[in-house]
């Protein structure tokens, strides 16, 4: 009868120890999870912070050749008004 009754409270000890195991992977699986989804919004928040950047990056360098062509239009002018100076200037030095 003893021996019985041991067996019996092992088995019970057992259940108890696989359901426990049991337990701990489940409190890991709920851990991971819920991980897993903060990992995605902070990843989400990141991708729309550099895009964020990346746009603003764009816009300035967009502005700045925007200035560049307004600048060179305008040096393009002085140019080719020194160029009709110095043909003028060569003209009247040709007849003097």
């Amino acid at each position: 009868m003893k021996m019985n009754v041991k067996i019996k409270n092992l088995t019970e000890y057992s259940n108890l120890f696989l359901y426990f195991l049991f337990l701990i992977f489940f409190f890991i699986l709920i851990v991971s999870l819920i991980d897993s989804v903060r990992m995605r919004l902070k990843i989400g928040n990141i991708e729309k912070e550099v895009n964020k950047r990346v746009e603003e990056e764009i816009k300035w360098y967009e502005e700045n050749l925007e200035n560049y062509k307004k600048e060179m239009e305008r040096y393009k002018k002085l140019y080719q008004n020194a160029q009709e100076k110095v043909l003028y200037y060569e003209r009247v030095y040709k007849r003097l």
